[in-house]
């Protein structure tokens, strides 16, 4: 068994639980604002979800299966023997994946875990931004931007033609110019600029009353996305 291949609380703390290359693989920007934030209990906001508990096993992985390092931003593998070997009816089956070690299922998490193995999840897998290779995090965004006097807004990615994808916001409520650009301006100066914020909407101005939600209560992103490009269309128009 390999320490470098995985880790749970039966590992003693002195193994360096991660294997890596010489050249870092996360997300380096947000390896970058980990850093700067000194690893606390939160990072910019977003609160530890604690340490593993005993007999979990978990992984950090890039998009190629590759175990990232601490503090390495990629998607949270579990294993162990309390995680499920497949959904109901077999859906998904790529979601699940076994090796000498047991039974994994990939949650579609983004997060990374940090030298006092504090686990943090940074938003899922769907809803990162890419913009030109680099994967921008809409929690730590959001986390920033709710920071901001009575503002209350979810953060996603729209298509750019050079870019890519870029960080869009949409607000609840009126929201003043000067508080539009107060907003971009803290995501820029707190996460650097490849945060740089393209536009601040209003629930209002794409047509809606409410952030769209799904059964749990999750803000369903991809109908907000839907609702700012088709604004985006009609203003180019």
């Amino acid at each position: 068994m390999s320490a470098g291949d995985f880790y749970g609380n039966e590992l003693p703390r002195s193994f360096h639980l991660y294997h890596g290359a010489a050249t870092p693989a996360g997300d380096t920007l947000d390896e970058d604002i980990l850093r700067r934030s000194a690893l606390t209990k939160t990072t910019y906001g977003i609160l530890s979800a604690g340490v593993p508990a005993p007999g979990t096993l978990l992984r950090i992985c890039d998009d190629g299966g590759r175990t990232l390092q601490r503090n390495e931003i990629g998607e949270l593998h579990l294993g162990g023997p309390s995680v499920i070997t497949h959904y109901l009816d077999d859906e998904q089956p790529q979601s699940f994946y076994s090796d000498d070690h047991g039974h994994w299922i990939l949650t579609g998490d983004r997060a990374f875990m940090d030298d006092n193995d504090r686990l943090f999840i940074v938003g899922r897998s769907k809803d990162i931004i890419k913009k030109t290779g680099v994967s921008l995090s809409p929690a730590v965004i959001e986390a920033v931007m709710n920071e901001t006097k009575g503002v209350q807004g979810v953060a996603l990615g729209v298509p750019h033609p050079e870019f890519g994808e870029v960080p869009m916001v949409v607000v609840r409520g009126e929201i003043s110019v000067q508080d539009r650009e107060r907003i971009m301006q803290a995501v820029a100066g707190k996460l650097g600029p490849d945060y740089q914020v393209y536009g601040v909407k209003t629930l209002g101005e794409i047509d809606m009353n409410e952030f769209p939600v799904n059964q749990t209560w999750k803000v369903m992103k991809f109908a907000l996305k839907e609702a700012v490009m088709r604004l985006q269309q009609t203003e180019r128009l």
